[in-house]
């Protein structure tokens, strides 16, 4: 049966080629755009991890309290011990030490004075041993203009729109002005999703992408119902000459579904394929949004990736094969409907 009604899918292209064009097409922007919002949501998480909030972070609970503050005076001293103590509970886990500050950055020509000043914000990392893996996790030798990773104490990094601002070179000796304090207070954790309002993006994201697959489905839906009633008007005959000669009305309509089922899956399939490739080629390449960071304050990439995930291979077969079948399944009760005693009417027509 299965064989008969794939030939008959092939050689009748009038009755299968528009569902199949309206799945592909249904198919390949859903994993277009579950793909895009995904590699998104995880480049902004991503970033956020590795620059500020890391996986998980250990504060004291003074500092959490007020952490948009950056209040280093509730900082936390001895972290040589505390570092110990977390690598041997969780040793799948690296840590490392950082104090995020923000002050005055002054910078000084050869005579000592004055040629540029400006309000910074900054981070402390270990750049000088290896072990930590700040230098790889931070992108930092991909990411310098100029000048060389820091190789001992006194060194710093500065942002290239910054040093222009502030007219500093490579070697030239800056000053910063900011707070200090040797308080002391019980340490705190918290996740990534608990810092710089990641729940409820992420949530709002996961949302917005399972409502984003309905809309699909519902829409499809309502598009290949249409076009099983249109297609159902134009096999009306088919259906009276098949139930004359007494093929019962269930059967008539379990291979109604099973074409559709069949229809769905090949739209799906070529849509999936399609669509695969257009994740991937996002993925590799990535759409350049720098022009529109240039006043930007919030932490993101400038380039905006789609993600290839497992779930792609089969995520565009919901929309396609469900909505095929649920439109032909709506329009063909109107195959109980029909009565026998009106079928030699039908066919004399």
């Amino acid at each position: 049966m299965i064989k008969f009604l794939f030939k008959g899918i092939l050689r009748d292209k009038s009755r299968s080629l528009l569902p199949i064009i309206i799945i592909l097409l249904g198919v390949t922007l859903t994993l277009l755009l579950s793909g895009f919002l995904r590699g998104m949501m995880g480049d902004i998480v991503d970033q956020n991890a590795r620059f500020d909030t890391g996986h998980v972070k250990v504060m004291t609970k003074a500092y959490a309290a007020e952490q948009d503050q950056l209040p280093n005076d509730l900082a936390m001293l001895g972290l040589d011990t505390l570092i110990q103590g977390l690598s041997a509970r969780f040793p799948d886990m690296q840590w490392t030490s950082r104090i995020r500050f923000g002050g005055l950055i002054d910078a000084q020509d050869a005579e000592g004075n004055s040629k540029g000043q400006g309000p910074a914000s900054g981070t402390a990392i270990d750049l000088l041993h290896d072990a930590s893996g700040e230098v790889e996790r931070m992108n930092i030798r991909s990411s310098l203009v100029s000048g060389t990773v820091p190789t001992e104490p006194g060194q710093a990094l500065v942002g290239h729109a910054l040093a222009e601002k502030l007219k500093v070179a490579i070697g030239d000796q800056v000053m910063y002005f900011g707070i200090n304090s040797s308080d002391e207070f019980a340490p705190v954790m918290k996740t990534l999703k608990q810092q710089n309002g990641l729940a409820d993006l992420l949530d709002y994201a996961d949302l917005m992408a399972g409502l984003f697959v309905f809309i699909f489905i519902a829409a499809m839906s309502i598009v290949l119902w249409n076009t099983g009633l249109l297609g159902g008007l134009r096999r009306y005959k088919e259906y009276g000459i098949r139930l004359a000669l007494g093929e019962s009305k269930g059967r008539i309509y379990g291979t109604m579904v099973l074409e559709a089922l069949l229809i769905g899956t090949i739209g799906s399939v070529i849509g999936t394929v399609l669509g695969l490739a257009g994740v991937y080629y996002l993925q590799v390449v990535g759409i350049d949004i720098s022009s529109f960071l240039q006043n930007s304050t919030m932490m993101m990439p400038s380039i905006m990736r789609a993600k290839l995930t497992p779930d792609l291979f089969y995520l565009g077969f919901i929309p396609g094969v469900v909505a095929m079948v649920l439109g032909t399944m709506l329009s063909g009760i109107g195959i109980y409907k029909r009565e026998t005693a009106t079928l030699f009417k039908d066919l004399e027509v």
